[in-house]
């Protein structure tokens, strides 16, 4: 594969799954879980790419929320690591790209 035919197949790919890639992306942010606590975050991360194809492990070194996940064989192989867990005294408006806080935690 080229890679003008490589970056078009990356480009389509998240093109077609670009929904899925939004509701990934918005409910990370409003489920706000605590490291070891994202359960619902996990949750959805691993029910929408097992319905991508991908076959998934769960409890990923005796983590609860721990997983990984494989799709094909052969080569290339790519890693991809996420860290999905929020931060506490973090708040910040959806949708807005400078620090809007919702809470004042310095108030």
């Amino acid at each position: 594969m080229t890679n003008k035919n490589a970056k078009k197949f990356a480009l389509d790919t998240i093109e077609r799954n670009s929904e899925s890639i939004a509701l990934l992306c918005d409910n990370i942010f409003y489920f706000a879980e605590l490291g070891m606590q994202e359960f619902e975050t996990s949750g959805l991360m691993m029910d929408i790419l097992q319905k991508a194809g991908f076959k998934i492990e769960r409890n990923l070194s005796g983590m609860p929320t721990g997983f990984v996940t494989m799709y094909g064989s052969g080569k290339p192989v790519v890693a991809l690591h996420t860290e999905f867990d929020a931060t506490p005294a973090c708040s910040q408006a959806a949708g807005v790209p400078e620090p809007t806080p919702i809470v004042d935690f310095d108030a």
